[in-house]
């Protein structure tokens, strides 16, 4: 089974506490009829290009759009994206969380460490295998991401993806291809955006939403029933102790490849 995730972000910029990644997963024949019935729900309502900030401010292609019009589009659009995909999620991180126990002290030698966007997306990309591998596992599947380009930062998530390939054996197979995209030329980038910017007002202004803190005991079916949503949409925070975990995982490699090298040379410690 090939599965697709597209992934969109919100606060990067400087004034923000908060970066927030929305993704959509889906499978192959999921994605297909998403994209046919994208183009329906853009003809239905009269847009092309879908952007969630310039719906709130009525810019752009929805200027002039009555509330009850910007309304009917959002109903429109979650129908669509909760029938038509696997499941939602946005992965949230803090700026000063992030500074305070990634970035500060020791720093690994070998390895440089993620800026806050690929923090992000490393957060999204491991939330992903973890939620598909409890639900049906990993095997005889492969995982492909589809990134919104232009952001600053997200130059670096191919280059996440290919990593990991290379040090973690287990993912070797299961890891496909990670791009960088256009948001107007793919529906599955345009829909990022919305689960992302709804996230965004969410931790910004405590607007209602139907994220769902992520459980530890939850499969997809088991956050189906709970949720009664066929798409269920998940809210994975960057706690302190996962930063701090995911730094000292560096040193750990680091520490696996020095002990290789003396090895591989003889040298005995």
């Amino acid at each position: 089974m090939i599965l697709t995730t597209y992934l969109d972000e919100s606060g990067t910029h400087a004034e923000s506490p908060v970066l927030i990644m929305g993704g959509i997963v889906g499978r192959s024949e999921q994605w297909v009829d998403y994209d046919r019935k994208w183009a329906r729900l853009c003809k239905k309502h009269v847009f092309e290009c879908f952007h969630s900030k310039e719906l709130k401010d009525g810019d752009g292609e929805f200027k002039n759009w009555s509330v009850w019009s910007k309304q009917r589009l959002i109903r429109d659009l979650d129908k669509h994206q909760n029938k038509n995909s696997m499941f939602r999620f946005v992965t949230v991180v803090s700026k000063q969380e992030f500074q305070e126990h990634y970035k500060t002290g020791a720093l690994p030698k070998k390895f440089q460490l993620d800026s806050v966007y690929g923090m992000c997306f490393r957060l999204s990309l491991a939330f992903t295998l973890e939620l598909v591998e409890r639900s049906v596992g990993l095997d005889g599947n492969e995982f492909n991401f589809i990134v919104e380009n232009g952001a600053k930062g997200a130059g670096a998530c191919p280059e996440i993806v290919s990593q990991i390939k290379k040090h973690v054996p287990e993912l070797r197979e299961v890891l496909g291809t990670c791009v960088l995209k256009e948001k107007c030329d793919l529906p599955g980038l345009q829909g990022a955006d919305a689960v992302s910017y709804s996230g965004y007002r969410q931790e910004r202004e405590g607007e209602e939403s139907e994220l769902m803190d992520f459980d530890p005991d939850w499969d997809l079916d088991k956050a189906r029933k709970i949720l009664k949503a066929n798409s269920p949409v998940f809210r994975s925070y960057a706690k302190p102790e996962i930063l701090r975990d995911m730094k000292d995982n560096l040193f750990t490699l680091e520490e696996k490849r020095r002990l290789f090298g003396a090895k591989a040379f003889g040298v005995r410690k």
